[in-house]
């Protein structure tokens, strides 16, 4: 099973080679901001503000009010010759992170915390936010059934680590599936996991795809939050996407869709065929995943859409104007594929964030 895994990655890494190096974000300086700061609004009087912290890869922290809430924690950047053998979350991203983290978002607010699936560049960062109690009200975090499991060493540092459950997760699969429930952030926050997938990194290839080694994660040597570990013992799992609903005081929904994972269709899709205001969807790997993200905008009506997982965190940028592309991404299909979701009846505006982009969103 681990020579099976091991030759994965290495078809995985040779593809990206093949496929080249990061490629500049030239083409796409429409809708990448300059800024790091950049506001989206809604409404022409807007009346609420949720705060939305895109870190990289498919972290996000959001915030509203008081109350606030976490997805895919990963800061650190790998090399890619690293992915194999030696990955471990570095002092100097976590330190960059507390940084942004500490002048955009109050981290007394966060409470809660989701895991769209158990791949590295997904979780990974986990143990030190615990071992360090940076969020000192994080009570819960929900993942797959591999989540608890690779937090084995990091289980009583004040939060609670839990899979989630069939009767709280949407089937989008299973038409007549009504056992899923929203999970409460507060009275006002409410969050429904949604079944999904994960689409191939590259050329059809999905590494990291195998069953939970839960064995390898209780080695003593990851009681240490900065500990080495292999890439392809971070096996993927189950995947979700997610809705988030903000109850606005006079009663209606302020409805936000997340998913870190490009998907092919009904996956991810909420039930009832809801529609969102704003759509928060991945980048990368677009390429692998037909009529990707044009299906789910046109689902949910989402008139803007905000793509992450957009950056190549194989190497981590000099500065802010230094992002690149992910590698192997085919600019031109992306670009097509944009173009006809601007220009569709929904006019959808689409923004692609730099990492440590913090988003204020006016409705």
């Amino acid at each position: 099973m681990e020579i099976r895994k091991t030759g994965q990655i290495a078809l995985l890494m040779l593809g990206i080679l093949i496929a080249g190096c990061a490629r500049s974000i030239k083409p796409f300086e429409d809708i990448v901001p300059a800024s790091q700061d950049i506001t989206v609004n809604l409404k022409a009087d807007p009346e609420n503000e949720i705060k939305i912290l895109y870190v990289t890869c498919g972290m996000l922290i959001i915030q509203k009010g008081e109350h606030g809430f976490l997805f895919d924690p990963y800061f650190s950047y790998q090399k890619m010759m690293a992915v194999p053998f030696a990955l471990r979350t570095r002092k100097r991203f976590y330190e960059d992170f507390q940084k942004r983290m500490d002048a955009t978002i109050d981290k007394r607010s966060i409470s809660k915390g989701f895991v769209s699936h158990s791949h590295y560049d997904h979780l990974m960062d986990l143990p030190v936010l615990l071992s360090d109690h940076y969020f000192p009200n994080l009570k819960t975090i929900y993942g797959n059934e591999f989540v608890p499991a690779m937090m084995y060493h990091h289980q009583d540092r004040g939060a609670e680590i839990k899979s989630l459950t069939d009767d709280q997760v949407y089937n989008p699969l299973n038409k007549n599936d009504t056992l899923y429930s929203w999970i409460p952030i507060s009275d006002a926050i409410h969050v429904l996991p949604i079944a999904s997938m994960h689409a191939a990194h590259q050329f059809g290839v999905l590494a990291m795809s195998g069953k939970l080694n839960a064995k390898y994660f209780r080695k003593e040597k990851f009681k240490d939050p900065y500990a080495r570990s292999k890439g392809f013992k971070w096996d993927g799992g189950c995947n979700y996407s997610f809705m988030v609903k903000f109850k606005n005081p006079d009663g209606s929904d302020f409805k936000l869709f997340i998913q870190t994972s490009g998907s092919n269709a009904p996956y991810g899709l909420p039930p009832n065929k809801e529609k969102a205001d704003m759509a928060i969807l991945c980048a990368a790997s677009m390429q692998e995943v037909k009529d990707y993200p044009n299906y789910l905008v046109r689902e949910l009506e989402a008139k803007k859409l905000i793509l992450v997982h957009w950056e190549d965190f194989f190497r981590y940028p000099k500065n802010e104007d230094d992002v690149k592309m992910v590698r192997g991404t085919r600019q031109k299909l992306v670009q097509s594929r944009l173009k006809a979701i601007k220009e569709s009846a929904l006019k959808t505006e689409i923004i692609m964030p730099r990492p440590g982009t913090l988003i204020t969103v006016k409705y």
